[in-house]
């Protein structure tokens, strides 16, 4: 008989993967995103967006909003470092 532990950890595993995968395909878009904006001389941060996509995102649910703004305020953080400092 598996170990429900084992196996629990193995489905956690799975999902941290997939979101790792996310995640680098956000922050490439996020850096294309800075690259084009750069070229239109536009502001590199729009805090009416960002908090557009967290409202956006918590009506959603199931995951409680201030988690969402949390996990999202990394997110853009993540996104505007990937803009600004470290274009490749």
């Amino acid at each position: 008989m598996p170990d429900p532990i084992q196996t629990l950890r193995a489905e956690v595993d799975a999902v941290d993967d997939r979101l790792l995968a996310a995640l680098a395909e956000r922050l490439d878009l996020a850096r294309r995103l800075g690259q084009a904006k750069a070229q239109a001389g536009a502001a590199g941060r729009d805090p009416a967006r960002e908090r557009a996509i967290v409202a956006r995102l918590a009506e959603q649910g199931p995951v409680p909003a201030d988690l969402v703004a949390h996990v999202w305020a990394a997110l853009f953080t993540a996104s505007r470092w990937v803009q600004t400092e470290h274009r490749a």
